[in-house]
């Protein structure tokens, strides 16, 4: 019979118990086994290795102008495993709306009625990560939006402000520094 390895009574009250009522010790893994999966864990959380949640370079707001004729919300996940549009989906979300969305297995899209213009920005670039949403100046309204995208049993979301800026202010500081040079 192998003898149990060596623990502090209190800090492990269940091990101790099931040691106490003759349980075998393949029942408790072994504290090498443990600060193996620890030290292991570990190293992998350093690494981002194994990780579940996709990252992406994040931008807090756009802004439009009136001259635009269209606007082009960011989306760039860093760290897609699969160059493989057919591994993924992309969901872009107003509020709770759902406004555009892809379906990678069978190369579908959906597009809400309000914004007929959504396209993805470079769509040959979504292997890359991406996922950038285009939309004509005059349907894109202010709102938060938020891309979602999943990559296999991974994902992961950003959000994006999208601001409408008015062009007066600049005009009247251009006007001001003319009027100045005038004299």
């Amino acid at each position: 019979m192998c003898a149990a390895a060596p623990f502090q009574p209190g800090f492990f009250p269940v091990a101790a118990a099931a040691l106490e009522v003759g349980w075998q010790r393949a029942v408790l893994p072994s504290w090498r086994s443990a600060m193996w999966l620890l030290t292991t864990g570990a190293v992998l959380a350093v690494l981002g290795k194994g990780s579940t949640e996709l990252r992406f370079d994040a931008t807090k707001f756009v802004e439009k102008y009136a001259c635009n004729d269209v606007v082009i919300l960011p989306c760039i996940v860093t760290n897609l495993r699969e160059s493989n549009v057919s591994k993924m989906h992309v969901r872009w979300m107003v509020e709770d709306r759902v406004v555009f969305a892809f379906h990678g297995p069978n190369q579908s899209y959906y597009r809400d009625p309000s914004l007929p213009s959504a396209v993805f920005a470079a769509e040959a670039d979504l292997a890359k990560g991406d996922a950038s949403l285009q939309l004509k100046s005059s349907e894109a309204k202010d709102a938060n939006y938020t891309c979602e995208v999943t990559e296999l049993n991974r994902e992961g979301e950003t959000k994006v402000e999208l601001r409408t800026r008015t062009g007066e202010l600049p005009v009247i500081f251009i006007f001001i520094f003319f009027m100045t040079c005038w004299e």
